[in-house]
């Protein structure tokens, strides 16, 4: 298949009864590997150079967002009191999150919680904030209004109040027991949540987010 002819193939057959055959071969083979050094510089050309467009450009800026980043901008704008930017701060935080961290939110501006558990809900969760009215934590989904799916957790955990304009939790007497900040919670009383305090459920370690009317 390097030939162009017939023509041009039966002068190369020719040429082989020539005393000088082997020089004449010697010429065959190097047109052969030029030619095939040709055909592989032409399959592999890729054209003239395409510059990115700009949307282009800025989607890979984008992309490349350090994701500590993200996660502070989503964090500063749960506080925000635009619902919208809360909301979708939120969202974000709930995309971010890892198999052992969980967000948890009480707006009391709002008055409505707000759980992360997106690996059982596949989206933040929202319930009303009612005085007298605990939202309940645990591993019976059936049974709580905060699913975790945590063997080291019990069935009903844990049980948030708001009172006034504060939460309170209260471990409801589990077999693990529950951490506020490294610190057990008694099983006997209520601990009082403040804003960017740790709970340790289980495996889990849960942030918790307050934010108030006069912020």
């Amino acid at each position: 298949d390097r030939f162009q002819s017939m023509a041009e193939f039966g002068r190369a057959i020719q040429a082989m009864s020539d005393p000088d055959a082997a020089s004449v071969i010697n010429a065959l083979m190097a047109q052969i590997t030029h030619r095939s050094t040709s055909d592989s510089t032409e399959d592999t050309a890729i054209g003239p150079r395409r510059e990115p467009s700009a949307a282009e450009l800025e989607h890979k800026a984008s992309a490349s967002i350090d994701s500590s980043e993200s996660y502070e901008n989503a964090v500063r704008l749960l506080y925000s009191r635009n619902v919208s930017d809360q909301d979708h701060a939120f969202s974000q935080l709930t995309k971010l999150e890892g198999d052992s961290q969980k967000h948890l939110l009480f707006d009391l501006a709002r008055k409505l919680c707000m759980w992360s558990n997106s690996s059982l809900t596949g989206s933040p969760t929202k319930f009303a904030l009612v005085p007298g009215s605990p939202i309940t934590m645990g591993r019976g989904a059936s049974a709580v209004e905060l699913p975790l799916d945590d063997l080291g957790v019990s069935r009903q955990h844990l049980a948030f109040f708001l009172v006034g304009d504060k939460v309170e939790v209260e471990d409801l007497s589990t077999a693990n027991g529950t951490l506020l900040n490294g610190m057990q919670i008694s099983r006997t009383s209520r601990a009082l949540l403040s804003d960017n305090d740790r709970l340790q459920v289980g495996d889990c370690d849960i942030h918790v987010h307050i934010t108030y009317a006069a912020q």
